[in-house]
């Protein structure tokens, strides 16, 4: 799925201010098993038959690629703390739509959605985490992608590089962004 066909979806449409995003704390959000459930009686198998499997995938990670997007003024934003909570609370989702992305070929998306979330990642307990991310994408990306795209995600990928001590691939990494955009 490219990008670009995720911001028309009419998917968007109703949740297209900061207000929309955050009106519902996380905590106080409907439980997903009452919301996603699937139909009683109906198996995994015959939901993946119809194709409504991949279809639900493919809106989740589209859905969270807008909210990634939405998020990622973070800290500069208006209300940075709650953005910063917000996003730790849908990490687990956030995690899977990157994944389903990566997995369907889409790395591009996938590539967006970790770099919009770079500055939430910066956080101690969640560095490592972002570093793997960012180099495993960036494997991945082919010849095709954004450059502005792959240079964020060579930025975002050699900062944690450097915290790591690890300064000769950071530079590489951070030259090489240099060179995309």
């Amino acid at each position: 799925m490219p990008a670009s066909r995720y911001p028309g979806s009419p998917i968007f449409s109703a949740h297209s201010s900061t207000t929309a995003w955050c009106a519902v704390p996380p905590t106080r959000r409907a439980s997903r098993d009452s919301c996603c459930s699937r139909p009683r009686g109906t198996t995994r198998e015959q939901i993946a038959a119809r194709g409504i499997d991949r279809q639900a995938r493919d809106i989740h990670a589209a859905w969270y690629l807008a909210f990634a997007r939405h998020a990622e003024p973070g800290p500069m934003g208006p209300e940075p703390e709650l953005w910063f909570h917000r996003v730790e609370a849908d990490l687990p989702d956030l995690r899977g739509a990157m994944t389903w992305l990566r997995e369907n070929g889409d790395v591009e998306a996938a590539l967006t959605l970790a770099g919009s979330l770079a500055w939430f990642w910066t956080a101690p307990n969640y560095i490592s985490e972002r570093r793997a991310w960012h180099e495993a994408l960036i494997q991945e990306a082919g010849d095709d992608i954004d450059h502005a795209v792959l240079a964020k995600a060579l930025m975002a990928s050699g900062d944690p590089a450097d915290r790591h001590g690890d300064t000769v691939h950071a530079r590489t990494l951070l030259e090489r962004a240099l060179t995309e955009w």
